[in-house]
């Protein structure tokens, strides 16, 4: 079993408590060779999960302390990466209504760079 999978199961076992990053990085998971995964390959597979919208990331306070969750896989298709928006992930409304917002930025956009800002 890899890290990945043993850090998924934990927060999948898991899954009504927020983990605080800090705590995942200091637990023990092992690699597939069976060594232990070091903090920063365990930081690297739980932004992996987010962007496969396997776990739901927060951030709070001034210091943007990253907190950690799972994600039922009936739920994965309506959530948003904060990787793809700059901000806490987020939840999907409708497609309609994602599509009617990425059609009002575009046009905004365009705007924008008519006037030359």
């Amino acid at each position: 079993m890899s890290a990945k999978s043993e850090i998924e199961k934990y927060l999948q076992d898991h899954k009504d408590d927020w983990h605080f990053s800090a705590q995942l990085t200091r637990m023990v998971f092992k690699n597939s060779d069976g060594t232990s995964a070091d903090p920063k390959a365990i930081s690297n597979r739980l932004q992996e999960l987010q962007r496969e919208s396997h776990i739901f990331v927060r951030y709070e306070g001034a210091k943007r302390t990253s907190k950690y969750r799972w994600i039922p896989p009936d739920w994965r298709d309506r959530y948003i990466p904060s990787h793809t928006h700059g901000v806490d992930g987020q939840w999907r409304k409708s497609k309609e209504s994602e599509l009617a917002q990425m059609r009002s930025d575009a046009a905004e956009a365009v705007r924008q760079f008519d006037k030359g800002e």
